[in-house]
């Protein structure tokens, strides 16, 4: 039936495994929840606010978002404080 939701097992039989597969990387074990955490990472990576992060990701706290992601900013952090360090000659 045309119009509805497809179901998961449909979904992944008629959208995720084609594409998968038209992509090459269907022996890789991909799910489609990794294109959620893909996103999220890479908008991270990016450098915006946590609250603009927390509202894409959909989570009901900041808090969430950074005990998640927080693994992502350890080298932002090392490179804020290496830029604003005041006793760094330049």
């Amino acid at each position: 039936m045309r119009g509805t939701p497809l179901q998961p097992s449909n979904f992944r039989q008629r959208v995720w495994g084609p594409a998968l597969q038209l992509a090459g990387v269907e022996s890789e074990g991909y799910r489609f929840h990794d294109l959620r955490h893909t996103c999220v990472s890479r908008l991270v990576a990016a450098g915006p606010d946590v609250k603009l992060v927390q509202a894409v990701a959909g989570h009901a706290n900041p808090l969430i978002t950074l005990k998640r992601y927080s693994h992502l900013l350890d080298g932002r952090v090392t490179e804020a404080a290496d830029r604003f360090d005041p006793a760094r000659v330049t």
